[in-house]
């Protein structure tokens, strides 16, 4: 019912309504609705110092009953995060040569 909900506010808002897509999560961090939208429609989404975005999260939390509803916004064409454990530094993997070492 949350997902219909949130899917029928969103395709209100945004000018490509069929690019919405809204997938439900339950996980160790409780119960998440991930929105996608075109990145277009991104910034009518999350609306004025997100605004839009919070007004959402509280129709939401209202439908849900007080139980706690955490809502992702991502844009329709990124890629999934990688969720491992990070890696080397700033340098894209590749391992640190020298460094500063300051005036000599």
């Amino acid at each position: 019912m949350l997902t219909e909900a949130l899917q029928h506010l969103l395709r209100g808002i945004v000018a490509n309504p069929e690019s919405v897509r809204v997938k439900e999560f339950n996980g160790r961090r409780g119960h998440s609705l991930e929105v996608k939208v075109a990145p277009g429609d991104m910034g009518k989404v999350i609306g004025r110092q997100g605004r839009t975005a919070q007004a959402l999260r509280t129709v939401i939390s209202a439908l849900s009953g007080g139980e706690s509803i955490r809502i992702d916004f991502q844009d329709a064409t990124a890629r999934p995060q990688r969720r491992g454990p990070q890696r080397g530094g700033s340098r894209g993997g590749r391992p640190q040569r020298g460094g500063y070492r300051g005036r000599s």
